[in-house]
């Protein structure tokens, strides 16, 4: 029985003890040349300092930062001059533009509208100068004719929207082209009429 207590009493001495808990190791790190190249090294396994490793140390790679190109801006593309209208033609006292068929004497494409841009144009004192042209195809008798009832039909026409203003007429056949006769596309452009807007104080 005596041992067993001796034995009790050691095994609650040992109990009662507090725990010491060990503090925490700080493990310091450090950059250093090691062999051919720079790594991390743990304290105090790293190489003591020399003056070889000292000088790299002082001329440690130091990695440029690349700029980043500056964008050009790219050109705005530039829109191609929009055509003056019709009215706006007018307006500016610009010659009215009126197409035809091929050897007709009606006119084609948006003609209406150029009707009402003459007569919202037409000043109380102009004189409308009305010239009729054609391509070259034909002869020139033929082309003098035809020059003649385009214009006449331009008139006609002005007369039944109710213009009052004077109004002479001239024919172009075979003759004053503002396109090549080679294509169908510039013989199109030849066949028109031209309303010109002239003041009677320009004629004194």
């Amino acid at each position: 029985m005596g041992v067993v207590s001796a034995v009790a009493v050691l095994l609650t001495g040992c109990a009662s003890q507090p725990t010491v808990e060990s503090a925490p190791q700080t493990i310091q790190q450090r950059i250093e040349w090691l062999g051919a190249k720079w790594a991390v090294c743990d304290e105090p396994e790293c190489p003591k300092p020399t003056p070889k490793t000292v000088e790299l140390l002082a001329q440690a790679p130091v990695v440029p930062r690349v700029s980043q190109p500056t964008k050009t801006p790219e050109p705005a593309l530039q829109q191609a001059p929009r055509q003056p209208t019709q009215a706006a033609q007018a307006q500016q006292r610009e010659p009215v533009v009126l197409r035809f068929a091929f050897a007709k004497a009606e006119p084609v494409g948006d003609w209406r509208a150029a009707i009402g841009a003459i007569v919202e144009a037409a000043r109380p004192n102009d004189v409308l100068l009305i010239k009729g042209y054609t391509d070259d195809v034909g002869s020139v008798a033929y082309n003098d004719r035809l020059a003649m009832r385009r214009a006449e039909a331009v008139a006609s026409v002005l007369r039944r929207r109710g213009i009052k203003n004077p109004m002479e007429i001239e024919a172009y056949g075979k003759c004053c082209y503002v396109a090549s006769n080679a294509t169908e596309q510039g013989r199109e452009q030849n066949r028109r009429a031209e309303v010109h807007f002239i003041s009677k104080g320009d004629r004194m």
